[in-house]
């Protein structure tokens, strides 16, 4: 009966949470879900999509519709986001996160908490982000981290994101800790890399 319960409520589909632990892309948690539900339902089409990517480094909720859900993730690709990160000064990575690459270092002693809430104002609203080369987009067919790893930097194009809300949660050198609300579409390590430039 508890079986049953479960077929019917995954075939009738919607919206569903997953809590994404470090490591794995989004497309492998969609993957071993669809693999989930399409056994279960004996449906070897039956579609599982979500509704924003999260980084492999990141944790947190993951929005997956099912069936029928699938139509309404368009609406949470554009919806708003919240996100906390942690970022380490004096070392910049070629992908713009802990998993990366040290290809520039700088010294970071002179930053201050004040000097630090005095640039964040500069972050918010419509700001231009330039994607990192380690991302998922398309440049030619070709998925920029796949050009990443043959060691192919192309040029890409500064996007225009929205930053809703930006707050400084935690000043501890060499980190900073930051809390942002934000549009879809934005990079939380390539903001944490332009504040730390910055």
């Amino acid at each position: 009966g508890h079986c049953r319960r479960i077929g019917s409520t995954l075939a009738a589909g919607g919206v569903f949470a997953v809590d994404k632990p470090r490591g794995p892309t989004s497309a492998d948690i969609v993957e071993v879900v669809a693999q989930t539900v399409r056994e279960k339902l004996g449906n070897p089409a039956f579609k599982v999509g979500h509704g924003g990517t999260l980084d492999p480094e990141a944790t947190g909720v993951l929005v997956l519709g099912i069936g029928s859900g699938t139509r309404m993730m368009t609406s949470f690709l554009h919806g708003s986001k919240a996100y906390e990160a942690t970022v380490t000064m004096g070392s910049e990575t070629d992908t713009e996160d802990a998993s990366g690459k040290v290809v520039a270092t700088a010294p970071f002693e002179h930053v201050t908490k004040e000097k630090m809430e005095e640039i964040m104002p500069q972050f918010l609203g419509e700001i231009l982000q330039v994607p990192p080369m380690f991302s998922a987009l398309r440049v030619n067919g070709k998925r920029l981290y796949e050009l990443a790893h043959q060691g192919v930097t192309v040029e890409r194009e500064a996007r225009k994101v929205l930053v809703h809300k930006l707050e400084l949660l935690a000043f501890e050198p060499p980190t900073f800790s930051i809390r942002v609300e934000c549009g879809g579409g934005l990079y939380v390590r390539t903001l944490g890399k332009d504040l730390a430039r910055a």
